[in-house]
This record gives structure tokens, C-alpha cells and sequence, in this order.
């Protein structure tokens, strides 16, 4: 899909806009496959996540609804887990880490409230056997688990761009000695993290308008793998700035992709979707033009006010980013892009969250919860839910209604594209499979513009 150049400039295997198909690499089309769902709840949904439950003896989606947290193994099943905790109705963004021993998530609000800034969910933790507790003084809108511990911003200490550090193993004990600012008056606030690997120990730090990099050393020996009683060495750590023009603006957003073609690491930036590189030895680059530049009209159709609600994951060699467009206000659809292949296309789904997981089936699916109320049919019977859906399966998109496919072609130039042509008619040959209702819409000289 090509959006930005001529029409008539594009090859025989772009086309100009690409809505719910799948495109291969000779430019073959066909319907996406549509959803089907595995429950849902009807409250306001708040993202989702997947982690093996001991409970279940399986891995398992989690989700959040109305603040508070749910279970769901497949099969229909939606069992409330935590209910004594308090989380807002926000976007909330989930990190794997340890808690007493145990693998753990944590649980964090991803970006502040758009009405109370100052407002977040506490931190909260849910390891693999239902034990929960929560953290009533940390309220990060961005974290990580890096070195045994958990790095976050902390919407209750008012300055959002200072770095907080748990200590060793345990999550949700955090003291005013581990912490420093990140660039300070540079950038906005800390929006996300990734770890990067490489003969000291790096960690990749997101601002809204820039991006630095934490090298970390512990303790008076400035060891790199630190133990429970090592402090961070203020010496020999440091922090360099990357870019102090670019940085990420939707904490969801962020995909590390090792090997991928055009960058490794996924994110969207106020001028589109953005990819960053690392060298052999792991040292990054600065980020690169975006890499959505092909797709510019669509990027310009993003209401930015609300993009910080962008969530994405990375499943078949395909980086999915749900962002609002047109004025809406939640994710009305997902920009996907092909990695292997370096080409887009937008699928029609109000997705709120993504997780990538098997649950009770045999291999991965992209799971997606929905953030618009859908009557959808799961294995107990039909109800009007936000529903958690497995993607790219079925012939029904959510409502069940058929997945409504749209090309629009580039342009034939019919080898000059300084003359317009004389011509007398033309023949288009179509095939129509079964009921389905096909339009077609064909436009003659057209203009520099698209437009005939």
C-alpha cells in the first residue's frame, strides 16, 4: 500500500489503498479472516495480557474491566481473579517480572488520565499462583523489568521524567534513594523502555520528544550484575542522548523486533510509526525517517490527542498498531505492517488491547479485546459484551458482520504519463464467489491528485 506517491508511479504490485486484505508478496489479494470470541465482560475494557496460570495448569488471558481484573483460559470461561484491588478504567499495560519468588506481572496504567493527569492506577502485582498485592504509593504509566528489578515513571511524585528503580526481586519496593532524572527539561516525560543487550548492561529509555540510553554499574567494584545490597554507581553510570527531537508517544506501542528488516525496535512518534537499529555489539542508532511514509495520509488521519491510547503487538511477521482515526477517540482501526515484505494495510478493528498467546488451542494466536459493545456469539451463548476475540479466524468480523474488503488500485499510465488518451472503451472482468456484494468504481484521467 502506497498512499503518498503518484498513482501511476506505483509498481504492479501496490495499490493505493489496501482496507481488510491480505496482500502476499506478488501482490496477490484476498479477504483477512475475521474473529471470533472467547467471552467478554460489559464493563469498560482496560487491556489484556497473557501469562501461565497455575490455577488453570495453562497460559491464560487476563484482562481488566471497569478496575478490576479478570481471567479468561478460553472455552467461554471469564472468572473474576482479583477483586479487593482498585485500578482506574484507563488503558493499563502489563510487565512480566518476579514477586516473592514467583513470576509475576505487573500491572501499570498506560499513559495518565485525560481529565486528572495527577490520576493513575497504583502498582499492582499477580504472580502465576493468584496471589495480588498492591503498591498504594507508586503509580507508573510506563515500566519494565530489567536487572531482577522494576523501572518506572511515578505519575504520585508529580515529575514524570524522573526514573524509579524497585530493588532486587521484589517489584513493588521502591525508596526515594533509587531514583535520577533523565534528561531533565528535554523531551517530556518517560513514556516507555527497552533492554538492550551488549558488554554493559543498556537500557533504552523513551521520552515524549526524545530518547537516551541508561548504562548501568552497581555498587563500589562497578560490577554489572548487581546483588540485593548494590547501589547504582553514579560514576560510571551515564546517560546519553539519542534523539532530542523524536521519542514515543504511546507507552502500547512499542515492539522489540530483533532481525527485522528496516529497524528493530517498533514505535509511534508524533510523525508516524518509527523504527530504531542496533549494531552487532547492540549499540543503537538514532531513529530513522518513518517508516509509515508510504501510508503518510492515513498517519495524518490520527487524532494525536488521543494516540497515547495506540496498543500493538507483533504476530506473523507483522507489526499490528490499533490508533484512533478521523476524530475518534479510542482505536478505531489497526495499521499492520508487514515486515518481511515492507508493505501496509488497515484492517477495520477497534482493538483496545493485544496479547499473543496459545491458551487452550495448539499454537499462537493474536488475541484482541475489543473497546466497542458487540453482540457476539462465544461457547456460553450469545451476549453484548466488550469481547476478548482470537484475530484472523472465521469469515465474521465483530457484530457478525462479513469483513468488508476495499482496494483501491494504482493508476495505468498506459506508458506516457505527460498525455492524456484518446480511447473508445474498455472491459473490466470480474468474478463474484458466492453471495457476496462487490462495488466498483472506475476513474479515468486522473490527476496528480487521484482523482478523475
Amino acid at each position: 500500500m502506497n498512499s503518498k506517491d503518484f498513482p501511476w508511479l506505483l509498481p504492479e504490485s501496490v495499490a493505493v489503498y489496501v482496507e481488510n486484505l491480505e496482500v502476499d508478496r506478488l501482490g496477490s489479494r484476498q479477504a483477512r479472516g475475521g474473529v471470533s470470541s472467547i467471552g467478554g465482560r460489559n464493563d469498560s475494557p482496560g487491556g489484556i495480557f497473557a501469562m501461565f496460570d497455575d490455577d488453570k495448569a495453562q497460559e491464560s488471558i487476563f484482562a481488566v474491566n471497569e478496575g478490576q481484573l479478570y481471567i479468561m483460559p478460553g472455552a467461554g470461561v471469564v472468572e473474576e481473579r482479583a477483586s479487593a484491588v482498585s485500578l482506574t478504567n484507563n488503558l493499563h499495560m502489563f510487565q512480566r517480572g518476579r514477586y516473592n519468588g514467583r513470576v509475576a506481572h505487573y500491572i501499570t496504567q498506560a499513559g495518565t488520565d485525560d481529565s486528572n493527569p495527577s490520576l493513575a492506577s497504583n502498582l499492582m502485582v499477580v504472580t502465576d499462583n493468584n496471589t495480588y498485592s498492591q503498591q498504594t504509593s507508586l503509580a507508573p504509566t510506563a515500566c519494565v523489568w530489567w536487572q531482577n528489578r522494576l523501572w518506572c515513571n511515578n505519575v504520585n511524585a508529580q515529575d514524570l521524567d524522573t526514573l524509579w528503580w524497585s530493588e532486587l526481586g521484589d517489584g513493588l519496593s521502591f525508596s526515594l534513594t533509587n531514583t535520577t532524572r533523565v534528561e531533565p527539561g528535554i523531551g517530556g516525560n518517560i513514556m516507555g523502555f527497552v533492554p538492550l543487550r551488549g558488554p554493559s548492561p543498556q537500557l533504552l529509555v523513551f521520552k515524549e520528544k526524545a530518547i537516551a540510553v541508561l548504562t548501568a554499574f552497581w555498587g563500589s567494584s562497578s560490577s554489572l550484575i548487581p546483588i540485593a545490597a548494590d547501589a547504582l554507581d553514579f560514576v560510571r553510570s551515564s546517560i546519553r542522548l539519542v534523539s532530542d527531537n523524536v521519542g514515543c508517544i504511546a507507552p502500547e506501542s512499542i515492539q522489540f523486533i530483533p532481525g527485522a528488516p528496516g529497524g528493530d525496535i517498533y514505535f509511534l512518534s508524533r510523525d508516524g510509526i518509527r523504527a530504531m537499529s542496533r549494531a552487532a555489539d547492540d549499540t543503537i542508532s538514532g531513529a530513522s525517517i518513518p517508516i509509515s511514509d508510504t501510508i503518510r495520509p492515513t498517519i495524518k488521519r490520527i487524532n494525536f490527542r488521543y494516540a497515547k491510547r495506540a496498543v500493538s503487538a507483533f504476530f506473523d511477521n507483522k507489526y499490528h498498531i490499533a490508533v484512533p482515526l478521523d476524530g475518534a477517540t479510542e482505536n478505531s482501526h489497526v495499521l499492520s505492517f508487514d515486515v518481511v515484505n515492507q508493505a501496509w494495510y488497515i484492517n477495520t478493528w477497534s482493538a483496545k488491547g493485544f496479547a499473543v498467546a496459545a491458551l487452550n488451542e495448539t499454537s499462537d494466536f493474536l488475541w484482541m479485546q475489543y473497546n466497542t459493545l458487540t453482540a457476539d456469539s462465544a461457547v456460553t451463548g450469545t451476549s453484548t459484551d466488550y469481547h476478548v476475540f482470537k484475530s484472523f479466524t472465521g469469515v465474521l468480523d465483530p457484530g457478525g458482520v462479513p469483513v468488508i474488503t476495499r482496494e483501491d488500485s494504482r493508476a495505468y499510465s498506459y506508458g506516457d504519463t505527460t498525455r492524456r488518451k484518446l480511447w473508445d472503451h474498455f472491459t473490466l472482468q470480474v468474478r463474484n464467489e458466492g453471495n457476496a456484494t462487490a462495488m466498483y468504481t472506475i476513474l479515468y484521467n486522473v490527476d496528480q491528485k487521484g482523482s478523475g
